[in-house]
């Protein structure tokens, strides 16, 4: 039983390290990639997003939140799958972890963001009928 102490606790020492450097990751992650998808979605909103809710803005908030979040997810989509597809050039061919998590990550965020479209599209209709 000796023998297993060491291995133990060098097993906790990386288990230690492995939450730390995730933790370092996360940290990076919310330092450039959160503030680089708020500008992409800030952009995508008033590019996209303010003249179709301009243009309907007599109509229901319901097809307002319907063609906002059509026209915005659409255009995400496209351009995400321009920047996921290989280059076409030399070199190896392989499947990166980010293949498959962006754009599932992407499709939730995407179908939930109905949500929030659909809550402020309802709030300007209401404050325009009163």
């Amino acid at each position: 039983m000796k023998n297993w102490k060491p291995i133990l606790d060098s097993i906790l020492c990386m288990a230690k390290c492995s939450l730390w450097t995730t933790f370092m990751n996360l940290s990076i992650i919310v330092v450039i990639f959160i503030p680089s998808i708020a500008l992409y979605n800030l952009l995508c909103y008033i590019i996209l997003g303010t003249p179709i809710h301009y243009l309907l803005r007599k109509q229901e908030w319901m097809f307002q939140t319907i063609m906002v979040w059509l026209i915005v997810n659409t255009v995400s989509i496209i351009i995400m799958w321009h920047l996921l597809m290989p280059s076409g050039g030399e070199g190896p061919m392989c499947i990166s972890p980010f293949s498959i998590i962006l754009p599932a990550t992407s499709a939730l965020a995407s179908f939930l963001s109905i949500i929030p479209i659909g809550i402020m599209c309802r709030k300007a209709r209401q404050k325009t009928e009163e």
